[in-house]
């Protein structure tokens, strides 16, 4: 550094400060430090005595060595990209194998327009009409939430089915990968109560499916609709028998009617885009909510036959499915089966076991048949469902309610808990009896085996058991044991 001057920037030692500057160094000695220190790949000793010529050679040496150095890692990483660009595509023609109409590639507009293809797409000319109330378009004006959306259109989507419960299930998903609507349209529901009840509105039903064969419609409702959103309410069309979706939001709607199986990808029929004072809005709602599934129209002709009102679903059996009734102040069991011939049977052996005394529900009446593949009975009395809890609570009562039909030589043949009832006076009831008579020793261990894994016995651990005796005190001891470690 000069005396009082700025200091001296030192040049950086590159491949290009050498290439420019070696031929002006009188005295190799005084660089090669620097040289091995910024080269590490020559050593010193090497450095010292070389000509510039052959240090100049040195340098490129290192130098290119390095690039392919680089190159080789580029190479690396591209092979590597490469590898995973081939695995996902294996990938890909493997979920192509098992769906083969599956496009990974689509979006909510390209899915859209796939399902389009074969559907008839329907726009309504706006016009005079509205067929919604005044009161309704008010609300809907003012609203700046989809809750305050669903709120508005509430009472409108009750008159699409009058005869059917609207269900508000927003805060609620159904099951996995099929997620939730904001409303569905059926018989019978699950009743469930939203975390924060300051939120529930007053008057509005909340709550899940009790069946996805018995749903009959689904909404959902958007401050504005996107493409997205006919993907969601699809979905829930795929996961249900119901064959009409309604999307709305504030201006308009876009209906679908779809075709196919429950559970399966369905086709689309028709979509409807509209607003909601479009030409022949109101015709078009009439028309297309008439329709319900199979489950759905079978349970009205069985309350209508039964002169009954639905109170709630109580379980799904081996033959059939049960719901709480009413006639009046009575209350009552409606059980719904395909056959008349199974529903009779099912009668007399009952009827056969209440006048035994043994813990059935008592039949009233016949079994009747309301179209070709639905008949019903009824019977008392409702009682209330037997939960996981209340069982493993009370699981010597349980197993001995089984064991008097095994005692009478009868064989259930669905024995699980949720086929039991409690009674009105604390008894506990059998409401679903596909019974056998007989001496079936190994068919008396399947009920057992049935009612204890519906209590929470794993099956692997009732395949070591030899000893099925219901009222033994250490079998009832050993069933106790394992529910306290599955918990």
């Amino acid at each position: 550094m000069a005396d009082g001057g700025p200091p001296v920037k030192k040049a950086r030692l590159t491949k290009q400060w050498f290439e420019e500057n070696l031929c002006a160094i009188q005295t190799p000695e005084e660089v090669v430090p620097e040289l091995a220190t910024k080269f590490g790949d020559i050593p010193e000793e090497t450095l010292r005595g070389a000509t510039f010529t052959e240090v100049k050679d040195m340098l490129h040496e290192v130098t290119d060595a390095k690039k392919r150095e680089q190159v080789g890692e580029a190479s690396a990483v591209l092979q590597r990209l490469d590898d995973l660009q081939k695995g996902q595509q294996d990938l890909r023609n493997r979920v192509l194998e098992l769906r083969p109409n599956t496009d990974l590639t689509a979006t909510p507009a390209t899915r859209a327009d796939h399902r389009r293809q074969t559907a008839q797409v329907l726009r309504l000319d706006e016009g005079d009409e509205t067929v919604l109330p005044s009161t309704v378009l008010k609300a809907l004006a003012k609203a700046k939430s989809e809750a305050e959306v669903n709120a508005a259109m509430e009472a409108f989507l009750q008159t699409l089915k009058p005869e059917h419960f609207l269900v508000n299930c927003e805060h609620f998903d159904w099951t996995a990968n099929v997620g939730t609507c904001d409303f569905f349209a059926s018989r019978c529901y699950v009743e469930r109560q939203l975390k924060d009840q300051k939120k529930q509105r007053k008057g509005t039903l909340y709550g899940i499916p009790a069946l996805l064969d018995s749903v009959s419609a689904v909404y959902e409702g958007k401050l504005k609709l996107m493409p997205r959103d006919e993907d969601q309410i699809f979905k829930q069309l795929n996961a249900t028998t119901a064959t009409h979706g309604l999307l709305y939001d504030k201006n308009g709607f876009t209906l679908l009617q779809v075709a196919g199986q429950q559970g399966q990808e369905k086709a689309l029929q028709k979509i409807w885009y509209g607003r909601w004072n479009s030409k022949g809005v109101k015709q078009l709602f009439q028309e297309q909510f008439r329709d319900e599934p199979f489950q759905e129209e079978l349970l009205g002709k069985c309350l209508a036959s039964s002169n009954t009102q639905m109170l709630g679903f109580l379980g799904k059996g081996g033959n059939g499915r049960v719901f709480a009734v009413k006639r009046g102040r009575q209350k009552m069991a409606l059980k719904i089966l395909k056959s008349k011939s199974d529903a009779e049977l099912e009668v007399g052996a009952m009827q056969k076991a209440y006048e035994a005394k043994l813990p059935v529900v008592q039949p009233l009446g016949a079994a009747v048949q309301v179209v070709e593949n639905g008949s019903y009975f009824l019977m008392k009395p409702v009682g209330q469902q037997v939960t996981k809890e209340f069982a493993r609570r009370n699981v010597p009562r349980i197993l001995n309610t089984l064991h008097k039909l095994h005692e009478a030589g009868h064989v259930h043949g669905d024995a699980r808990i949720q086929n039991m009832i409690i009674g009105p006076r604390n008894q506990l009831l059998w409401v679903d009896f596909l019974q056998t008579r007989g001496p079936l020793d190994e068919s008396k261990i399947q009920d057992i085996k049935m009612l204890c894994r519906s209590l929470g016995v794993p099956a692997n651990t009732l395949d070591k058991c030899t000893d099925f005796s219901p009222t033994n005190k250490d079998f009832q001891h050993w069933v106790q044991e394992h529910l306290q470690r599955e918990q």
